[in-house]
């Protein structure tokens, strides 16, 4: 199993007991006849827990009961919830999600606290005082969209900065903007700026996903996919056609961040490349994005590093042209199942030295 802390794994799931997961069972396949498979999970996770922890009490027991009702009430089917493969990568996005949705919850405070702390000192643009200076390269409109493809998007903002005048000139020409997640603006209004942008990526460098420790867990980048999130929907960029947000949140139980972002690309119908590698997407933000991408027959989407099962894969599959689903939660031969398209499957495994985004360090 991944390396998680008895007390964040005991308080993640004991957050079940007033959760959405607790309340019905979702998918309709259940029934009295599944009692012996869930002894069979549950005996499963009792030995996780004891290799994990060396013993077991009645608080180890009852915390292993409520994972495992979670995870029948949320599973698409009997055969994917009792796969004793995937047992322990589902237990780990439970845990995950959990402890996501407890620290949206009840620690707004602490969120505020980091978006003032990053906002003061690793921004990636403040206010300067720009001079009143003609600017250079006003009227050489072909010279200018030439020099912004080439800077990286630090440059742009030190080219932009250094008049009043390039100030206004300069974002007419960006098409393409890259910020990291620790280095971004102070205000959600500073993408209106670019009219005429086509890529906007927002990297971030967490890791959620199997075999990472929970005392590693960082949600503080949530802060800056949510500015992300606000300014997208402020913008009117009908050129945009790539959007990327990669490894820089991990949201509730119900996917807030996804569900905006579907919503987005309702909005954006210019947008064919969407990567959202590495931001712990169950099926619920899944279905989400599909839900939202119908009749769109050129979208791509790349959701490798999630938690995405067989319900969610299943929504993709119908709604988008590709759809990339490495490491999530799903072995080789449900995928088989689920994609038996033979074109798609070769899609699929080119995917990773084909990708159309390029990842920044």
């Amino acid at each position: 199993m991944p390396i998680v802390s008895r007390y964040h794994f005991s308080t993640s799931v004991l957050t079940m007991n007033s959760s959405p997961l607790a309340a019905t069972f979702r998918q309709g396949w259940q029934s009295e006849s599944d009692l012996s498979a869930r002894r069979f999970v549950l005996f499963h996770i009792l030995m996780v827990l004891k290799t994990k922890y060396g013993f077991l009490d009645d608080r180890t027991s009852y915390i292993a009961r409520r994972a495992e009702l979670a995870l029948y009430s949320r599973a698409n089917s009997l055969v994917e919830y009792r796969n004793p493969r995937t047992l322990c990568m589902r237990l780990h996005a439970l845990i995950i999600k959990l402890y996501a949705h407890q620290s949206m919850k009840i620690s707004p405070q602490a969120s505020l606290k980091r978006k003032a702390s990053c906002d003061d000192e690793n921004v990636i643009i403040k206010k300067v005082k720009a001079t009143a200076a003609p600017f250079l390269l006003d009227g050489h409109d072909g010279v200018l969209r030439s020099v912004c493809s080439f800077l990286d998007t630090l440059s742009v903002v030190a080219l932009m900065s250094t008049s009043h005048s390039a100030l206004a000139i300069v974002p007419q020409h960006v098409t393409s903007i890259v910020i990291k997640a620790n280095r971004r603006p102070t205000t959600t209004a500073w993408l209106v700026r670019f009219p005429n942008l086509q890529e906007f990526r927002l990297v971030g460098n967490n890791q959620f996903g199997f075999g990472q420790s929970m005392e590693n867990v960082d949600m503080s980048s949530n802060d800056a996919a949510s500015w992300a999130l606000t300014t997208l929907e402020k913008a009117t960029l009908n050129h945009l056609h790539t959007l990327e947000l990669s490894h820089v949140y991990c949201d509730g139980l119900q996917d807030p961040f996804t569900d905006r972002i579907g919503a987005l690309l309702e909005k954006s119908k210019s947008l064919v490349n969407l990567s959202l590698v590495g931001n712990c997407i169950t099926d619920v933000g899944a279905i989400n994005l599909a839900s939202n991408a119908t009749s769109r027959s050129e979208l791509q989407l790349l959701l490798d590093n999630n938690f995405i099962g067989e319900q969610g894969a299943a929504a993709l599959a119908k709604a988008a042209s590709f759809v990339s689903l490495k490491n999530n939660l799903m072995e080789s031969e449900t995928y088989r199942r689920l994609f038996p398209n033979i074109a798609i499957q070769e899609m699929y495994k080119a995917s990773a030295s084909s990708s159309p985004f390029e990842i920044i360090a």
